[in-house]
């Protein structure tokens, strides 16, 4: 039995998506109303809401009855107790997105990892190292490289079949895509790039409109830029390279506009989805956004 270990590190952000709850959306046009004038919009408080939660938690909470007094806060009931609860209770930010705030997905429970070509990659096996950590966007460099719709003699059938079968495998994960594209490195990695996202994501954004056309109903993400050590973990026979395929949806390259492009969020061993564990070091912020940058943008882009 071979015992792998893929980590990818350095920095690597994150989304959580999510929709404001109802009770706290019908309240949030007031609640900027009765700010002062550093708050110009609903994101804008929300952001404040959040603050109250990461670094300099104490002075900002002081701030923020500097910027809505209490007795307005009293007028939103939904709010004022969300604050006290800040308060009283010392949350940080974790206790805010599990509280009913909002509500996510039923996915990840909401995260997107967004691993870019800038972090680290390396590969071992029986805690040999055999990948050195190399940089992604080298790792993901491909040597070979089809579309799902080359004619048969110009494709490679077998790892053709291959991310066919993955996909059809995992229909939690995918939604139905008839285009895609696919490579290999030089070590045999398949690198699996579409227009890809899971139904339950498409799922949540249907269910969370208020106006098909104009709103998409208080959806808001929070972006996470970590610095981190994602691990997975593999235990197998016989491990070769070419079973590993990573799983690249090409919304986030536009969705995110790094200047370090995506070059996966998903991986997978044998057709089977591998999950990581996270090991956190630092953040480089955390900011949060509302009717932009949300799910909605990123599986309809």
């Amino acid at each position: 039995m071979d015992k792998i270990k893929i980590v990818v590190s350095g920095r690597i952000p994150k989304y959580l998506f999510g929709t404001l709850q109802d009770s706290y959306r019908e309240e949030l046009s007031k609640a900027v109303d009765l700010c002062n004038d550093e708050i110009e919009c609903e994101q804008d408080f929300l952001n404040l809401i959040l603050q109250l939660t990461l670094e300099l938690a104490e002075t900002r909470r002081v701030e923020f009855f500097e910027i809505i007094s209490k007795e307005d806060l009293e007028t939103l009931p939904n709010f004022n107790q969300l604050v006290n609860d800040i308060i009283e209770q010392d949350w940080n930010h974790f206790d805010l997105i599990h509280s009913d705030f909002l509500k996510v997905p039923n996915w990840n429970g909401g995260y997107l990892t967004m691993f870019e070509g800038d972090s680290y990659i390396s590969v071992f096996k029986n805690d040999e190292k055999i990948i050195d950590e190399v940089k992604l966007e080298n790792f993901v460099e491909t040597v070979d490289s089809w579309y799902s719709d080359d004619d048969e003699e110009n494709q490679d059938l077998e790892s053709f079949n291959s991310v066919k079968e993955l996909i059809h495998k995992n229909p939690d994960h995918f939604d139905s895509s008839d285009y895609f594209s696919w490579g290999k490195n030089e070590e045999g990695c398949i690198f699996l790039e579409g227009y890809f996202n899971p139904p339950a994501f498409t799922k949540f954004i249907e269910e969370s409109r208020i106006d098909d056309e104009y709103c998409s109903g208080g959806q808001l993400s929070i972006h996470f830029d970590d610095y981190s050590d994602w691990r997975f973990f593999i235990d197998t026979e016989d491990f070769q390279m070419s079973d590993l395929t990573f799983v690249n949806w090409s919304s986030c390259e536009q969705f995110r506009y790094s200047a370090y492009p995506c070059k996966f969020v998903q991986l997978y061993h044998r057709g089977e989805l591998c999950e990581p564990d996270e090991i956190w070091y630092r953040d480089k912020g955390i900011s949060l956004s509302y009717e932009e940058d949300t799910l909605d943008t990123l599986v309809n882009i």
